[in-house]
């Protein structure tokens, strides 16, 4: 199956995964034809953490920390090429067979395939816009102080023990992720112009930038300090 999208009226997408012999021969060539996209994949993810929650299955991994990953509240934190490069590596295949509702996943590791059965049929919701592209047309450090903000109340609920298992689970060099959240220590009134601002205005701020105003405890020199970056961006 492939993934592709349908669009109606000029604001309605619906993106859906489509049988490549329906695509070549008509729908009378598969009896599956095409599930909803995000059913799918929310199904596929769903069904890996019921594989990998077995720690006999996990203890000993080559990827143990992209299980990690897969398996913890950071999963939905991580940018759509992260857990991409995660599902490749689990992943060998996933393959659906709508007339018996089975839902195979075959693993990279051992080409072990293993079944589920679920129903994707009656499951049509609609996706107005690719959330992924939307998120990449978002300033990078608007993108960052919500990660931050979202890390930080994973911390606060006990979900995330420390910044070395965030950044494991996030892929991220320690020392970044560390820089990343010292964003939460800016002013509110900052932060608050960093996540509704002017896109361009906020896109042209580079990320070092950032780091320095958040280095500065006293509120009135950041916003000094702010005030001194914008005036040095380029003019339109």
């Amino acid at each position: 199956m492939v993934h592709t999208y349908t669009v109606k009226y000029g604001t309605h997408k619906y993106r859906y995964y489509t049988c490549t012999n329906a695509q070549k021969f008509g729908h009378s060539s598969c009896p599956t034809r095409s599930v909803n996209s995000k059913a799918m994949e929310d199904t596929v993810i769903n069904c890996l953490r019921e594989i990998y929650s077995d720690e006999q299955r996990t203890k000993d991994h080559a990827y143990k920390q992209e299980i990690d990953a897969l398996l913890s509240p950071v999963w939905d934190t991580l940018y759509p090429e992260e857990k991409k490069r995660i599902l490749k590596i689990l992943v060998k295949e996933i393959d659906y067979v709508a007339a018996t509702k089975k839902l195979g996943i075959t693993l990279a590791d051992n080409n072990q395939r293993i079944e589920f059965e679920v129903d994707l049929k009656q499951v049509r919701p609609l996706n107005k816009w690719h959330k992924e592209k939307e998120i990449e047309k978002e300033p990078k450090i608007r993108r960052n102080l919500i990660l931050a903000h979202q890390l930080q109340k994973l911390f606060d609920e006990g979900k995330v023990k420390n910044l070395k298992q965030a950044s494991e689970w996030l892929n991220f060099d320690h020392v970044r992720l560390d820089h990343l959240m010292t964003m939460t220590l800016i002013t509110p009134v900052i932060q608050n112009e960093i996540l509704t601002g002017d896109n361009r205005i906020i896109s042209l701020i580079p990320e070092y930038k950032v780091r320095s105003l958040a280095a500065e405890t006293d509120w009135q020199k950041q916003a000094q300090v702010w005030q001194n970056i914008k005036e040095t961006l380029p003019k339109k």
